[in-house]
């Protein structure tokens, strides 16, 4: 019987392929998970501060009435406040990737929101 040592070798270097190139594929689908879930986080912060802005703006200019949109190059903030004797509400739209209202109701009496609701 006549042993073939090339085979031999010839199969473990393509074991060695396979596995490495399975440790490859694993590694770059692992970096763009994380690479989608920091994007994901990112937006969300993008979104938390323009809320955060609007949300200030609205509760010092809580007697006022007005309507305004801002255009960046990536973000569109289109609100209107108006206030009545009693209450003052926010209608806004917010637009990053996607856009959602976001509407707010604060009593100016009791001097406490009464409504915070957002709409897809």
């Amino acid at each position: 019987m006549i042993v073939n040592k090339n085979g031999f070798v010839l199969k473990n270097v393509l074991f060695l392929l396979l596995v490495l190139s399975g440790i490859t594929f694993s590694f770059a689908h692992y970096y763009q998970l994380n690479l989608n879930i920091l994007r994901q986080s990112l937006l969300l912060e993008k979104q938390k501060a323009a809320e955060l802005i609007l949300y200030s703006y609205f509760m010092s200019h809580l007697h006022t009435n007005e309507s305004q949109t801002i255009e960046n190059s990536n973000v569109q903030i289109t609100y209107t406040i108006s206030a009545a004797d009693d209450r003052s509400v926010l209608n806004s739209r917010i637009c990053f990737d996607a856009c959602y209202r976001w509407e707010l109701e604060y009593d100016l009496e009791n001097k406490c929101m009464i409504s915070s609701e957002y709409i897809p």
